[in-house]
């Protein structure tokens, strides 16, 4: 009996091992079996959401919730990686601005819904104008400055190679502004906005 009992176990993990694998395949299969993952090749997202944060007694730096939108084209390397250019647009108390960025992105697993990650980082052009000469406020010039978001969400795949992105994150937005005042001392003014930025998209 001592000497048969190996060889009865030995049987039994032949016969459990493979169905308990089986089970497992199945269950992955279940999880991914509809879903239409995007291989390597072109890749866009398109997003609009909001920018939260600011403070309502500054002018400057007021409203606390503005709207956003962006567009990004890239190259999909792999599911965890993507590279795109990206344009964008969000409005603040001076006037809207207009991001141009790099961003990297991806999915951290393979599943129908994932943790998705994302990094841009850019330069900002001013679209409203160079504010007019003013008694206290002479020479204005207005400049672009530097843009940087990152942050993380979920991806929601679809079965037709469609996924919706929700992400949150913290964007920062900086624009630069100088003039001489009336003693002719040129004044200079680095405005950062630093927001909660939420973003609802479309991916394909």
């Amino acid at each position: 009996m001592k000497k048969a009992l190996p060889i009865i176990l030995l049987l039994l993990l032949g016969i459990i091992v493979p169905s308990c694998s089986n089970s497992l395949s199945a269950q992955s299969s279940a999880n991914t079996s509809s879903v239409d993952y995007h291989g390597k090749g072109y890749v866009n997202y398109t997003q609009m959401g909001l920018v939260i944060g600011g403070n309502p007694g500054n002018w400057i730096n007021g409203t606390l919730v503005n709207a956003s939108f962006q567009t990004i084209n890239g190259y999909q390397f792999h599911r965890s990686l993507s590279v795109g250019a990206g344009i964008g647009f969000a409005i603040y108390t001076r006037g809207p601005l207009l991001p141009i960025f790099v961003d990297l992105r991806g999915d951290l697993l393979k599943r129908r819904v994932t943790p998705h990650y994302y990094v841009q980082g850019g330069y900002n052009f001013p679209l409203y104008p160079t504010p007019e000469d003013t008694d206290w406020r002479q020479s204005p010039t207005l400049e672009g400055g530097l843009m940087g978001d990152a942050g993380i969400g979920i991806k929601i795949h679809t079965s037709y190679g469609i996924a919706w992105t929700l992400t949150g994150g913290y964007r920062i937005q900086e624009i630069y502004e100088s003039y001489f005042n009336r003693n002719d001392v040129k004044i200079e003014e680095d405005v950062s906005y630093r927001r909660i930025s939420l973003q609802l998209g479309l991916a394909f």
